[in-house]
């Protein structure tokens, strides 16, 4: 059975490639890997770029690479232009995704919300990795965005729901029973009613347990919650390793949260916006504390 991580992304390539098929703004150039890991995104989208000598053109074609590091999705992708921008939010070594990352959404989304910054429609001037471009554009914003077209593809649409009477709910099983039969047949009737209700329970707690696998893999903690609650009502018990998954979801939380604090903070620091990454770095709240023995 393939990883979480692996069917995240195996999972992001199939949303990428029906989202993007028809698109004629943004469009999936090369990839790497099987699941890929590397992606090289073109964008036909209105930009601005600065010359050597200060003066800002209009760019209309860009190149973005995302790498999908060993710790994503937990971690946010590094992703980068590999052409010319002039952008608050984005330098020639990185692009200031952590203001917006979350484990949760897809690839795809992020993409998008990248190709809405090259055009302008989305920036932050508060905690710039362009400093210069953060003045000009806080001056120019009656003038932006550079590109005011909708960058987003309709979402893919989702399989055709199979119709109800093709796989009817399992029922347990009807048995007749006639009068004048005794006690007996009512007892051996209930025992199997019984036990054809434990088995669709089964199977349903079990379905709850793949979709539990799922979500921890999208790093979907509040999903994982919810689920151990369903999982709890349909089985009437929580086992020592769901027990153990309801332990850990406070700390993986903390964990994501300092993950993208962090990264979100280097960025500030690699961009000398000092007292913009120790307010960052401040604002983290105390770890949770162990569960009592």
């Amino acid at each position: 059975m393939s990883s979480p991580r692996i069917r995240r992304l195996q999972g992001d390539y199939e949303r990428m490639k029906r989202r993007f098929a028809n698109s004629s703004i943004i469009r999936i150039e090369s990839t790497d890997g099987l699941p890929p890991e590397k992606y090289i995104i073109a964008y036909s989208i209105a930009g601005l770029y600065a010359e050597p000598d200060g003066t800002l053109k209009e760019r209309s074609q860009h190149r973005l690479e995302v790498n999908l590091t060993l710790g994503y999705p937990r971690r946010q992708p590094q992703c980068k232009l590999l052409t010319p921008i002039f952008h608050p939010n984005i330098t020639e070594s990185s692009v200031c995704s952590g203001d917006f990352y979350a484990a949760s959404e897809g690839l795809d989304d992020l993409v998008i919300r990248i190709g809405r910054m090259i055009a302008y429609q989305e920036f932050n001037v508060k905690s710039p990795l362009n400093g210069i471009a953060a003045k000009w554009a806080e001056k120019n914003d009656s003038r932006l965005p550079v590109d005011p077209r909708e960058l987003a593809p309709s979402e893919p649409s989702p399989p055709a729901a199979e119709s109800p009477e093709a796989h009817p709910e399992p029922r347990p099983k009807e048995i007749a029973i006639k009068i004048g039969q005794g006690s007996g047949a009512l007892r051996m009737a209930s025992r199997a009613a019984d036990s054809s209700l434990k088995v669709t329970r089964k199977d349903e707690a079990n379905a709850i347990l793949r979709q539990i696998d799922e979500a921890w893999g999208l790093h979907d903690f509040d999903k994982v919650q919810h689920l151990l609650a369903a999982h709890a009502a349909v089985s009437g018990e929580m086992s020592e390793d769901l027990h153990r998954i309801k332990v850990s979801l406070e700390s993986e939380r903390y964990l994501d949260e300092c993950s993208r604090t962090c990264e979100s903070a280097a960025a500030k620091i690699r961009s000398k916006a000092f007292s913009t990454a120790v307010a960052e770095l401040n604002s983290l709240p105390a770890p949770p504390q162990p569960p009592s023995p």
